[in-house]
């Protein structure tokens, strides 16, 4: 048995590097404020259109007007395009994903001309697997913001692209790009913690093979603390498996507000002869409690959570928030006093959660303003009822793995007397815990 694992660790030091890729989409978009019919379409003249870097929103450019309305700051909104040319060259096999970290609101994205799909929630991130729409050499990206009937949100929303995007490629059987591996502290003591880790393996291919993964966990110098390697399992065609695995830290460094320790953990994905895939995740160690007589426990530690509703806005960017700001504003809140941030009333884009495990700020992570029409044209009026689930799910797989996030709040000021959004729902509650 021993010499196996030596046998199987001595494959897994033979390659160092996966088969995934990732090049940030930010620069030489292209942008008008004008619903331009056709807008889409590769022959559509755009030589009047703006050059402008992501993240970015146009309403922080055009000036405050009274005809405008209050609850977007007397800025305007509109529907408005983005369109970007990339290169493509085929990787055999792979597939190609495109992801948004966040575009309000009701966005509809295309390829060459062709329509792939659309998403009404302003503030959640998103992706689409755009494989079978490119071809060799030069391609048309094109996304257009339905925006035009103000407000759609009780608060600053703007019309935009305010995050990052990325193009991703992977071999036909990876690791899923959003959620594809979770970790869970099992249980902890001074001498040693033990994690359970699931990785969710997708085979798109079009044969079974056969596959094993790997943990290695490292400490902040990159010195490697643990590792373990899986048996070989089979992934079927066209399925997503999961695999199980635990790992055991001896005398683990806790993640706190003080000392926001993270630790690194790199997944493998094998087959018998290759390296396919392999994803980093930070890793904080930490355990939190709740007790109806005392409150909030973190690590053990009594804490008062001194909090603030952050909504998601900056002078003079809007929504298009660059990471020096958001660093500054957590760090400014620190200094302040602040251990706590609730996002109001919506997920932030994945760099805030970031941050705030490296800096060392807790976080309320909320979902939704409202379950029904709050604002006159909002999220909660025209779309929760067929979108809520969709949106709910990917939020909670982008987040799940931040040491930060002590809260999950699935409403603001929730109706309860309504009952078709709690009958739709399923929920009984507005806030959950990890």
């Amino acid at each position: 048995m021993k010499e196996k694992i030596f046998l199987l660790l001595l494959i897994l030091s033979q390659y160092a590097l996966g088969q995934r890729s990732e090049t940030i989409l930010n620069t030489g978009w292209l942008f008008t404020s004008e619903d331009v019919a056709g807008a889409y379409h590769p022959d559509c003249d755009v030589s009047l259109w703006k050059n402008i870097d992501l993240p970015y929103d146009y309403s922080m450019e055009e000036g405050y007007s009274l005809k405008n309305t209050p609850q977007n700051s007397w800025l305007p909104i509109s529907n408005c395009w983005f369109r970007k040319k990339i290169m493509h060259a085929s990787f055999i096999p792979s597939r190609t994903y495109i992801w948004f970290d966040g575009a309000y609101m009701d966005s509809e994205f295309y390829v060459n001309g062709r329509f792939v799909g659309n998403r009404p929630y302003g503030f959640i991130s998103f992706y689409y697997d755009i494989t079978d729409f490119l071809h060799e050499g030069e391609n048309l990206l094109c996304v257009r913001i339905k925006n035009e009937t103000a407000p759609t949100a009780r608060f600053y929303h703007g019309s935009s692209i305010y995050g990052d995007v990325r193009l991703l490629k992977v071999p036909e059987i990876h690791i899923p790009i959003s959620g594809g591996v979770f970790y869970k502290l099992e249980s902890y003591s001074h001498s040693s913690a033990q994690i359970a880790v699931q990785t969710e393996v997708l085979n798109r291919s079009t044969e079974n093979k056969k596959i094993f993964v790997s943990h290695t966990l490292y400490d902040v110098s990159g010195k490697e603390v643990t590792r373990v390697v899986g048996t070989p399992k089979r992934i079927y065609t066209q399925y997503c498996d999961t695999i199980n695995l635990n790992l055991s830290v001896n005398n683990p460094i806790l993640w706190d507000m003080e000392n926001p320790y993270l630790y690194r953990m790199e997944t493998k994905l094998f087959t018998e002869h290759a390296l396919l895939d392999s994803v980093v995740t930070p890793v904080g160690i930490r355990t939190i409690e709740y007790k109806a007589d005392t409150g909030f426990y973190l690590n053990g530690k009594n804490l008062k959570l001194q909090g603030m509703c952050e909504h998601m806005e900056m002078l003079p960017v809007g929504q298009a928030i660059p990471e020096d700001l958001w660093r500054k504003r957590i760090m400014l809140l620190k200094l302040m006093g602040c251990n706590t941030i609730r996002t109001a009333h919506n997920p932030f884009p994945p760099i805030f959660y970031k941050l705030c495990d490296e800096l060392g700020m807790m976080v309320v992570d909320e979902i939704f303003d409202g379950w029904k029409m709050k604002g006159a044209n909002d999220y909660g009026g025209r779309f929760f009822i067929n979108w809520w689930k969709k949106d709910v799910q990917d939020w909670i797989r982008r987040d799940r793995n931040h040491p930060s996030i002590i809260m999950w709040s699935i409403g603001n000021e929730i109706e309860w007397t309504y009952t078709g959004c709690r009958e739709a729902t399923g929920f009984f509650g507005t806030a959950l815990y990890i």
